[in-house]
């Protein structure tokens, strides 16, 4: 959310803005959650809202000693036309990009391998450990007083933690 606006404002609106991103990224992330959209990174919901949000609270605390340009609602107007306009352009080019390449290529994998996982279905291997990470996440859970620990020292004591119950496939 701050580099739209790091040349424009001063440090304490900078970590307001960067600080108030937080919130709007988190919303974000909930919002297309709910709404059950596909987008594995979240790229929408946090660098889309952010770069939105920051470029939109530029228009109202932009100041004219750092930048030249001061806030306001005149600034905050051409700031929302110009986010407007950028959200529109990269939706129509995106969608006709898309339609393109899909009418020579599929755009997404079979279903079964989804399921499968894209990792082993496409590849042949696993990108995660599920064995390994739920016994990270059960050491983690049983108190494990990590700061005794360095690099070299943290697999032997994985290996005497306690194992993580069986996993529940669907």
């Amino acid at each position: 959310a701050v580099p739209p606006a790091s040349g424009f404002v001063r440090p304490w609106a900078a970590a307001l803005l960067g600080s108030s991103a937080v919130v709007v990224c988190y919303l974000s992330v909930l919002l297309r959650e709910a709404a059950e959209l596909d987008d594995a990174l979240d790229v929408w919901g946090v660098h889309g809202m952010a770069g939105l949000y920051g470029s939109l609270v530029l228009g109202l605390l932009a100041d004219p000693v750092v930048g030249g340009v001061a806030g306001g609602g005149d600034f905050f107007g051409k700031q929302l036309v110009a986010c407007i306009f950028c959200a529109v352009y990269a939706f129509v080019v995106s969608y006709l990009l898309l339609g393109l390449v899909g009418a020579f290529l599929p755009l997404l994998p079979p279903e079964d391998m989804v399921v499968r996982g894209l990792d082993a279905s496409m590849h042949g291997e696993d990108a995660y450990d599920g064995d390994a990470i739920l016994k990270l996440q059960t050491t983690w859970a049983s108190g494990m007083d990590w700061s005794l620990h360095t690099p070299a020292t943290l697999p032997a004591a994985l290996a005497r933690a306690p194992s993580p119950p069986p996993a529940k496939l669907p």
